[in-house]
């Protein structure tokens, strides 16, 4: 849902975040998983439910889904001039929305959020864009399967159900496949009333460029060629960033830096530019092997996958 003014419009993807000033459409698509390989959307039967099993994706186990809703921490928005560095950021680039301490916001589908920010930009061409976020990111979730899959019990034994859905906890520890009471999601034969928030709190991400981890990506669409970083608690990179380290030490923000293919052009005749990040297809479901119903897959949590962020102007 976008919300302008008084009156409010719909999208299937995108959802406003702040009503600013407005030409073209622009974005970029950020992964930070920490899992090898790009993965594609759940495949679903007519009636949108996901047929996938783990032996669909056995280098993996997970494929994207839409989240219900995501909450992010941010610090930062800028559009630039000149290309910033990770570095220089929120002196080259002109402000959007700045907090030191950080503003969370939640991003569903449902209902559009403000920054309650006051924005003014200068005229000029604006080829840059630079969003800077704390690195922790929750997400709640709820899916519907085409048969019925397993998920967690406090007993150990499993709950079954084709609706499966997000509990709180962090989505970062790693889970037993054995023990589905160290699982972070539930499954049931009703859509559940409520559902929890993941924690995801990366400290390595995944680089596209040479297929490796560490505290740097970077990647290229029709749109825009874009870079990531994880930077620790002083927003430094880490001298090694690798999961045999441990990751990045005191790994604390993600900064993405963005050049558009096509520049955003500020004029007087602006009237106002729209800042949102997308949800479809930006998060994932991981499955495993049901060790004690060998036919029936379980679901053992919600995964990050990226978030895109989208400018437009007119």
């Amino acid at each position: 849902n976008y919300q302008k003014g008084h009156q409010t419009w719909r999208h299937s993807e995108w959802i406003l975040i702040m009503r600013v000033s407005s030409l073209s459409v622009l974005s970029f698509l950020i992964f930070i998983n920490t899992a090898a390989n790009a993965t594609t959307p759940c495949n679903l039967n007519g009636q949108g439910e996901i047929t996938e099993t783990v032996s669909d994706r056995p280098a993996r186990g997970w494929c994207l889904i839409t989240p219900q809703a995501m909450q992010i921490k941010i610090h930062y928005l800028g559009l630039c001039k000149n290309q910033p560095s990770w570095q220089n950021f929120d002196s080259q680039c002109e402000q959007l929305f700045s907090s030191d301490v950080g503003q969370l916001v939640t991003v569903s589908k449902d209902d559009p959020f403000d920054l309650n920010s006051q924005i003014s930009i200068s005229e000029g061409t604006y080829q840059y864009a630079a969003v800077f976020i704390d690195r922790n990111i929750n997400h709640a979730s709820k899916v519907k399967f085409d048969t019925d899959r397993g998920g967690y019990s406090s007993d150990g034994n499993g709950s079954i159900g084709k609706w499966c859905w997000s509990l709180s906890g962090s989505a970062s520890a790693s889970r037993s496949q054995d023990d589905y009471r160290e699982y972070l999601a539930e499954c049931g034969s009703s859509e559940p009333e409520t559902i929890g928030y993941h924690t995801s709190s990366p400290n390595y991400i995944h680089n596209n460029a040479n297929g490796q981890p560490g505290d740097y990506s970077t990647g290229t669409t029709e749109s825009t060629t874009w870079e990531v970083f994880l930077l620790d608690e002083n927003r430094q990179r880490d001298g090694d960033p690798s999961p045999a380290s441990g990751g990045v030490d005191d790994a604390k923000y993600l900064i993405g830096l963005q050049r558009f293919a096509s520049a955003v052009e500020i004029t007087a005749n602006t009237s106002g530019v729209d800042l949102g990040f997308r949800l479809t297809n930006t998060f994932g479901v991981l499955m495993a092997d049901n060790v004690n119903d060998p036919g029936r897959d379980t679901v053992k949590q919600f995964v990050l996958g990226g978030f895109e962020f989208k400018v437009e102007t007119d």
